[in-house]
């Protein structure tokens, strides 16, 4: 990492050495390519054109539990050296040496890594990490006004955007480097039985930044949560982007094909969402129906599922008496599952009881089969 970033978690020294465009050298190292890398490029490009970036397949199979919102019937345990929050395959894990008050204290970092947002952040991270000049390398480099464009948010008169919206992306970065995700899992193995995959790692291995501010004695949390860093650095672990490109440079064989990540036009506003406004329940019904979905997927090898109008409504919190407006938010949620590729479509069918929704998710499956990949 460049000497001009401070407050780095870990860091590598290389010169960025800007070559012409369409050389075959890489612009990062300034090396000259190898046929190998050269055709692996060439896919990326092909797969971008499709609209598809490439997303470690541990991840991509884990993310909807990883980001699943903190609910009040969740407590955090203390297990001598971390705060604990067990889930079904996952549990999310802070150190105790974060100077918190308490419990609650951590509960609020730890929300920094789940839910919506920090989902998207990961999948925009994703996403410039698929692009040139990187090509699917773990280690970049993004601007927070342009990552916070991408992320829908509009720039004040100056240029700039807003404190609130920047202290909300910086918080969200240190957070998903700072939780460590412990996963563990039971797969089946043919004849041979099944085994237990188990392994603990943070989504983020490193942050570091550059500002122009003055940060004098401020540790590198404070930064990030006062919104003052406008550059990051970011490594993306290794654990969950081997699937991708390994270590070493070789392009990985075990990812899958998202849906390159949408920018909502004006979703948040000038000033981002205010609380108790309705994005943010919208979020909520969004991050409900999500954990929904997921748990058909874990449940099921289908690729779609019919629920009842009703049903859905419940799995996804609306309490609307007004029938109509319940169901328009319904709509908007699942509008939203598929902006994100979480769906490929809903569909609604009629029914003389009740109304019939459709869920399909079967276009990311289709895209990675075309790859030979199982899902």
């Amino acid at each position: 990492m460049s000497a001009e970033f401070t407050g780095v978690t870990r860091s590598t020294d290389h010169a960025v050495t800007v070559l012409p465009a369409g050389g075959e050298f890489d612009v990062i190292t300034g090396e000259p390519l190898s046929p190998d890398e050269i055709n692996f490029r060439v896919r990326v490009d092909e797969e971008a054109a499709a609209g598809f970036i490439a997303v470690d397949a541990t991840y991509a199979s884990l993310r909807l539990e990883i980001h699943q919102p903190v609910v009040p019937t969740e407590a955090m345990s203390d297990d001598g050296d971390s705060w604990t929050l067990r889930r079904q395959n996952t549990a999310l894990q802070l150190p105790l040496d974060l100077d918190e008050p308490g419990q609650q204290g951590v509960v609020e970092l730890v929300r920094h890594a789940v839910g919506e947002f920090p989902a998207r952040v990961m999948h925009h991270l994703y996403a410039i990490a698929n692009d040139p000049p990187y090509y699917r390398r773990h280690k970049f480099r993004v601007s927070i006004n342009d990552l916070l464009d991408q992320l829908g948010y509009t720039r004040d008169r100056r240029g700039i955007h807003y404190s609130v919206n920047r202290k909300r992306l910086g918080g969200t970065l240190f957070a998903l480097h700072k939780t460590t995700i412990e996963v563990t899992r039971r797969t089946s193995r043919g004849r041979r039985g099944t085994t237990t995959r188990a392994f603990s790692a943070n989504l983020l291995a490193a942050v570091g930044y550059l500002t122009s501010e003055n940060v004098g004695e401020m540790n590198i949390r404070a930064a990030f949560e006062q919104g003052l860093p406008e550059v990051v650095e970011v490594v993306i672990n290794p654990v969950w982007y081997e699937g991708v490109r390994r270590e070493d440079g070789r392009p990985g064989r075990d990812y899958r094909l998202l849906p390159r990540p949408q920018t909502p036009q004006s979703t948040h506003g000038r000033r981002g969402p205010k609380p108790g406004n309705t994005h943010r329940g919208q979020s909520r019904t969004a991050d409900l129906l999500r954990a929904y979905v997921q748990r058909c997927k874990e449940q099921s090898q289908a690729r779609r599922v019919v629920v009842a109008r009703s049903a859905l409504l419940e799995h996804a919190g609306i309490t609307n008496r007004n029938a109509s407006m319940a169901v328009n938010t319904l709509k908007r949620a699942l509008t939203r599952l598929v902006e994100e590729g979480t769906l490929e479509r809903f569909e609604i069918k009629p029914s003389k009881v009740d109304e019939q929704f459709e869920l399909v998710w079967q276009s990311i499956a289709m895209a990675n089969a075309e790859r030979g990949h199982d899902v």
